[in-house]
């Protein structure tokens, strides 16, 4: 049974996630499923299911076993810090779709491309009635997600709306497509992420500079994107110089260390490295200290140091999860566009 859902993963598109609680919110009530509080306020997950069955919770690499502690009650202590952690609930080896979790968007099916792509835009407050034209920034999905992630399981749109609030962020467009682009190639679609850029140099961001109130410069354009994101980030922005000031890159790398044919990029970095470090206004890097990719982020921080290419960094507790992704995103979007006109 495991073989299956492996090969489908699209069927457990699950999440949990948790906060740290100030006070105490025991949950005694045999009726309530879901995501619980001990009195210690430590985080647990409780289910109601036929008696003798064998529960396991799959969070990433880490297994939970659930035990059933009344008749037909299945409880877990969850050790984890507060946050948001993709999930899978297999009862009896069979994956089970549970009504208790939350849907999140992980390991989706890539697209087709050679026909309408949905994309998705977040404008800020005010917009409508402003008139006016706004900075806008291009913002990334990472392997086996969509443009839907950064809404879902990101929470873009609130973390942007909270800092205009506290006008710790510039008022900004923000654009999220489908990067998981392909090819059709002997009657079979094959998956090409490098294509993206193409896509979104030739496609992309005519559509938007066409549809919405953005401005044009390149000062007011910027890219960022996660894991996957992140390399097609490195190679638009330093593929195109000349649409793009602002890069940020979170569990970040500059190459694709799985593909090396992704990296002639970096041959034109190197050539053109006294303009990209004039002409750039941020090249955010960060990423977890506990991302199993750490040692290629130390490998690029080897070759800007080698090659004299200016860039911020900046590393964060956790590993390659939404926990990180969303610090990164909350720092990178009060720096970008942080211009003074």
């Amino acid at each position: 049974m495991m073989e299956n859902w492996e090969k489908d993963p699209a069927l457990y598109s699950q999440a949990g996630s948790f906060r740290q609680i100030m006070e105490i919110i025991p949950h005694e009530d045999g009726k309530i499923q879901g995501l619980c509080y001990y009195k210690d306020r430590t985080p647990y997950l409780k289910l109601n299911l036929e008696h003798g069955a064998h529960v396991q919770l799959h969070v990433k690499e880490k297994v939970f076993f659930l035990k059933e502690k009344q008749r037909g009650i299945y409880e877990c202590t969850l050790p984890l810090s507060p946050g948001f952690y993709p999930a899978k609930i297999l009862i009896n080896g069979v994956l089970t779709i549970c009504p208790y979790l939350g849907i999140t968007l992980e390991d989706n099916r890539p697209k087709v491309t050679g026909r309408t792509e949905p994309c998705l835009v977040y404008t800020p407050p005010g917009y409508e009635k402003s008139g006016g034209e706004y900075p806008v920034l291009y913002l990334q999905h990472g392997n086996g997600e969509n443009e839907r992630s950064w809404i879902w399981n990101g929470k873009i749109n609130f973390l942007m709306d909270n800092l205009l609030e506290e006008k710790k962020a510039v008022p900004m467009v923000i654009v999220m497509a489908n990067g998981m682009t392909v090819l059709e190639k002997e009657e079979r679609y094959r998956l090409q992420k490098a294509l993206f850029t193409e896509q979104l140099v030739k496609d992309i961001i005519p559509y938007i500079e066409g549809k919405y109130r953005v401005k044009k410069d390149r000062k007011f354009r910027a890219m960022a994107g996660l894991s996957m994101g992140s390399k097609q980030t490195s190679i638009a922005v330093i593929n195109y110089t000349e649409l793009f000031a602002w890069a940020g890159l979170f569990s970040g790398f500059m190459d694709d260390f799985l593909d090396d044919y992704y990296n002639e990029h970096l041959k034109k970095l190197v050539r053109e490295k006294d303009s990209f470090n004039r002409d750039m206004c941020l090249f955010f890097r960060g990423i977890g200290t506990e991302d199993e990719g750490l040692c290629y982020f130390y490998e690029n921080d080897k070759f800007c140091e080698k090659y004299g290419i200016r860039t911020y960094r900046k590393l964060y507790k956790g590993g390659h999860d939404w926990n990180v992704w969303r610090q990164t995103a909350f720092d990178f979007l009060q720096m970008v566009f942080q211009i003074k006109e």
